[in-house]
C-alpha cells in the first residue's frame, strides 16, 4: 500500500501538468506511452489503464483507504474458503485475486485493455520460480508457453506481481508450450555491450520452450528479480534490436526527447540485526531482506539501466538522431523535507494504511516528482 499511495501520487502529478501538443495543452499523463509495474505500483498502473481518468475520482476510496488486509484475513477464515484452501490447487494470492477482480478492476481483462487505445502500453512484472527469470504479462510471454493474454483478468496478474513470498501464495499458470516453438525475430543487438545481455533475455523466453520446460509455472513478486520495472523496458528494447529500431516499431520515428520516471517506494533503514549476537529471526531476515538488500538490487539495477541508456543515446547519435534523455528517480529520500522522508521511511510494508497515511504518501509522491530537477527540465524543454 505504501507503494501504491507513493505511485499514485506521481501518477496525480503528471495528470495536473498540462504541456504543449501540438496546437494544444494536454496532461504530461496523456503522452505516457508505457508503465513497466511491480508488487505495490502494479496496484496503480493497473488501475490506471481500466478507468483512465476516473482514476483520480475512485483509486483512493476504492483501494488505498480500505483495510484490504483485513478483508484478505477474513476472506481465508470463511469456511467455504478454508475448505479451498486445503486443496494443494487453490492458494492465499487466488483469494486475493478474486477480492481484486471483484472490488477494483470490475473483472477487466487483457482483451478490454486492448480496446482502451489511449491508455499506455502496460507491463505487469513477476518473477518465474522456477527459471528465477522476470516473467511479464504480455503476449510476448504467454506466447512462449503457448497461452492468449486476452482472456486473462487483471486482477490475476496484479495479484501474481504483488504475491511476497511465504506470506501470499505464488500463482500459477500452465505452459501449454510446445516443442520447437519458433524463437522471436532476432535483431542485431548492438551496441555490442548489450549482445550477451540480449542472449540472455532470449534464454529466458526460449526456458519454456525446451523440452524438459516445466508444465506449470509459480509466479511471486517481482520485486524478487527487479523491484523498479525497468528490466521489462530494457528487455523490450533489446529483443527489438536497440532503441532506434523499437521507436520504428512502434511507429515512433521522430522522437526527440525520452524521459524514464522511476518511482522508487522501497524503505531505507538501517538494519538492527547487528545490535545483538543472536541470530536473525524469520521475520527479522524478511524486513533486512525487504529494506538492506532491496535498496542495494535498486541501485544497481538503475546503474546497470543507465549503462543502457548511454549505450542508446550513441546509437542514435550514430543514426543521426539526436535524443535528449531525461532519467527522473524518485524516492523518499527528496520528498520536500526530512520530516516527511523519515515519515514515509518509517511506513512498513503491508495491505493496510490509515487514510491520513496514505494521503501523506500520496503527497509526498507529487512532491518527489515535481521537486525533482530532471523533471522541471523535462517541463521547461516541453514548454
Amino acid at each position: 500500500m505504501r507503494a501504491a499511495a507513493f505511485s499514485y501520487g506521481v501518477l496525480q502529478a503528471l495528470h495536473e501538468t498540462m504541456v504543449p501538443v501540438g496546437s494544444e495543452r494536454r496532461t504530461l499523463l496523456s503522452q505516457v506511452d508505457a508503465l513497466s509495474a511491480v508488487s505495490g505500483g502494479a496496484f496503480t498502473a493497473a488501475y490506471y489503464c481500466v478507468n483512465d481518468e476516473t482514476t483520480f475520482d475512485t483509486y483512493e476510496k476504492k483501494f488505498l483507504w480500505r483495510d484490504v488486509q483485513g478483508a484478505l484475513f477474513w476472506r481465508c477464515l470463511r469456511p467455504d474458503n478454508a475448505i479451498r484452501l486445503l486443496s494443494p490447487y487453490f492458494g492465499r494470492s487466488d483469494i486475493a485475486a478474486e477480492y481484486y477482480d471483484r472490488h477494483l478492476f470490475s473483472h477487466a481483462t487483457y482483451a478490454q485493455l486492448a480496446q482502451q487505445r489511449s491508455r499506455p502500453y502496460l507491463v505487469i512484472n513477476a518473477t518465474d520460480l522456477e527459471s528465477g527469470a522476470r516473467f511479464g504479462f504480455t503476449q510476448t510471454y504467454f506466447d512462449r508457453i503457448g497461452s492468449d493474454l486476452s482472456s486473462y483478468p487483471v486482477a490475476r496478474a496484479v495479484a501474481a506481481s504483488s504475491a511476497v513470498p511465504f506470506l501470499l501464495s505464488p500463482v500459477t499458470l500452465r505452459n501449454y508450450a510446445v516443442e520447437g516453438q519458433a524463437r522471436p525475430e532476432e535483431q542485431d543487438a548492438s551496441p555490442d555491450a548489450l549482445a550477451d545481455r540480449f542472449r540472455h533475455v532470449l534464454d529466458d523466453l526460449d526456458y519454456y520452450g525446451d523440452a524438459h520446460r516445466p508444465v506449470y509455472l509459480h509466479v511471486v513478486d517481482g520485486g524478487v528479480t527487479d523491484n523498479l520495472g525497468l528490466r521489462a523496458a530494457e528487455d523490450f528494447t533489446l529483443l527489438h534490436g536497440g532503441l532506434r529500431r523499437t521507436f520504428a516499431q512502434l511507429g515512433m520515428d521522430h522522437v526527440e526527447r525520452f524521459a524514464v520516471i522511476v518511482v522508487d517506494a522501497s524503505a531505507q533503514t538501517d538494519s538492527k540485526s547487528g545490535a545483538t549476537e543472536a541470530v536473525p529471526g524469520v521475520l527479522r531476515v524478511m524486513s533486512d531482506a525487504g529494506t538492506i538488500l532491496l535498496g542495494h538490487s535498486n541501485f544497481e539495477t538503475g546503474q546497470l539501466f543507465d549503462q543502457s541508456l548511454r549505450l542508446w543515446q550513441v546509437e542514435m547519435k550514430h543514426s543521426d538522431h539526436s535524443l535528449e534523455v531525461y532519467r527522473i528517480t524518485l524516492n523518499f529520500s527528496n520528498v520536500g523535507s526530512a520530516s516527511l522522508s523519515t515519515f514515509c521511511n518509517s511506513v512498513s510494508t503491508g495491505f493496510r494504511l490509515p487514510a491520513s497515511t496514505a494521503i501523506t504518501l500520496r503527497d509526498a509522491g507529487r512532491n518527489a516528482l515535481e521537486l525533482n530537477p530532471e523533471y522541471r527540465r523535462l517541463v521547461k524543454d516541453l514548454e
